[in-house]
């Protein structure tokens, strides 16, 4: 069986110039890594969304043969139409990823047509040609024997007897190409070579620290690492690393943790070094690149994490109880008519804990999306409690942060439909509603109480006893504060007209 190969280009009588001066700018050898943005909370959704731009800077010898074949090791998961080579003074005739590695199945699939030896567990031994090999067992032909053709189970198999194979076992995936060169004397030359490769990937991960609390205001520490994952099918040794973070359209064609008995330096790179890892933010098109200010190394099949910023310390934020907010929205394209619209059980508000991402708060930096842990403090003996859990999107300087992070196990909310009538001829619709809110908690609670008005876009309310803020069409907000033990009713009636 022949190996599976990838054939990039092939172009017969004229061949493709990849390069054929010096570099535009000065590079010397190395590797660089960007690596994108996976919207993804999970080690396997981070290799499976996330994606990078492998840039490898390498000398190479070239004969002084007009013809020669040079190869590279490259990812497994390299996606075969994004790879650009440049090599000064070099033409490339032909361009082939092999990607097939050598394994069990492989391995057996290079002996088909040839003789092996077979030794089962009772004792037995069989020779002939092999002429099938799956994972339930093995055709053989055997000469000589009562039974010139045999199908072994592969379970009862104790060993096998194999000879040279006939085709070269690949190691490790390789990109390999034919180039074209002026006859000269064998010189070393810089290789330039990009491409694509999925099984990577990088996702923000907060920790959000509660400080100290005094009724709806908070002081809350922000802290952020990132999780980098590498399922790619190759190791990276003393890389530059940027991360992109954005939403990057894109057509498609997998945890070593910080051990906290050791420095940061120690952690990440065995031995202190001389520089902490700091990533530098910048913006580039319409997204945020985040620069790694030392190499690092990325081995196949790891997770590694880093800090993406230090911890920024007593951010001002609240803390509010909401109801409402998993009303679903719905908006029609005519009046509704349909009357029944009613919750009619107690149910506990949402928790929400927000601050604006501004100096003045006490922050005032871009965001990658990643997933928010909310922690706590136990009161007895300081040991961190986990509050809650959610997810950020990516977020500019100067945006409101709303994390839901849980429900309240004191707070309580009840909607209820008191009236309903309609004209059609009048071309009206009024609903009448009564809010019951009550506090079963020893602490007074600041409540956002968003009502959704779904019938239609053009309405008044009546009737109410307290101010609100229209937050769009269909949406009012309520403030309310309530309390320890207390419980209130708000009243209003909406006024359809179209």
């Amino acid at each position: 069986m022949n190996p599976k190969l990838c054939v990039l280009c092939v172009i017969l009588g004229a061949a493709v110039t990849v390069s054929c001066g010096p570099a535009a700018r000065p590079v010397k050898p190395g590797v660089s890594l960007t690596v994108y943005s996976a919207p993804g909370s999970s080690p396997q959704t981070l290799a499976e969304t996330g994606f990078a731009v492998i840039n490898e800077r390498r000398e190479v010898t070239l004969s002084s043969a007009r013809q020669q074949r040079l190869s590279h090791p490259v990812s497994a998961r390299l996606v075969p139409s994004s790879v650009r080579m440049q090599l000064p003074g070099a033409q490339v005739l032909e361009q082939t990823f092999v990607y097939d590695l050598a394994d069990a199945s492989t391995l057996l699939s290079r002996f088909v047509g040839q003789e092996i030896g077979v030794s089962t567990l009772d004792g037995a031994h069989h020779r002939g040609r092999l002429l099938l090999a799956s994972g339930g067992g093995y055709l053989m032909e055997s000469e000589g024997s009562g039974e010139r053709f045999q199908l072994l189970a592969s379970e009862p198999i104790a060993r096998l007897e194999l000879g040279a194979p006939e085709q070269q076992l690949q190691l490790h995936p390789e990109l390999q190409w034919l180039v074209q060169t002026e006859p000269a004397e064998p010189a070393s030359r810089l290789m330039e070579l990009s491409y694509q490769s999925d099984g990577l990937g990088w996702a923000a991960d907060y920790q959000l620290v509660i400080g100290s609390e005094a009724g709806s205001a908070l002081s809350v520490d922000l802290l952020a690492w990132l999780t980098l994952v590498n399922q790619s099918g190759v190791s990276f040794s003393n890389a530059e690393l940027t991360l992109m973070a954005g939403d990057v359209q894109r057509f498609r064609e997998e945890l070593v943790f910080r051990d906290e008995t050791k420095s940061l330096e120690e952690d990440y790179f065995g031995t202190t070094v001389a520089q902490k890892p700091v990533f530098e933010e910048e913006s580039f098109f319409e997204y945020h690149m985040y620069r790694l200010n030392v190499p690092i190394d990325l081995p196949e099949q790891s997770f590694k994490q880093l800090e993406l910023f230090s911890p920024k310390r007593d951010i001002s934020a609240r803390k509010v109880l909401q109801f409402g907010a998993r009303q679903a929205d719905f908006v029609s394209s005519s009046p509704r008519w349909d009357e029944p619209f009613a919750e009619q059980a107690l149910t506990p508000l949402d928790i929400v804990i927000s601050f604006v991402n501004d100096e003045e708060a006490g922050l005032g930096l871009p965001l990658p999306a990643g997933r928010v842990r909310l922690m706590g403090s136990d009161p007895q003996d300081g040991a961190a409690l986990l509050l809650g859990e959610t997810w950020l999107e990516h977020t500019p300087k100067g945006e409101e942060l709303r994390f839901l992070v849980g429900r309240s196990t004191f707070v309580f909310g009840r909607r209820v439909q008191k009236s309903y009538s309609y004209s059609e001829s009048g071309r009206w619709i009024k609903e009448g509603v009564e809010l019951e809110l009550v506090n079963r908690g020893s602490e007074a609670a600041e409540l956002s109480v968003i009502e959704r008005l779904p019938r239609w876009s053009n309405w008044s309310i009546e009737g109410c006893e307290l101010p609100f803020v229209k937050e769009d069409a269909n949406h009012i907000r309520f403030s309310v504060s309530l309390a320890a033990g207390e419980s209130r009713t708000l009243s209003y009636v909406a006024h359809y007209r179209w």
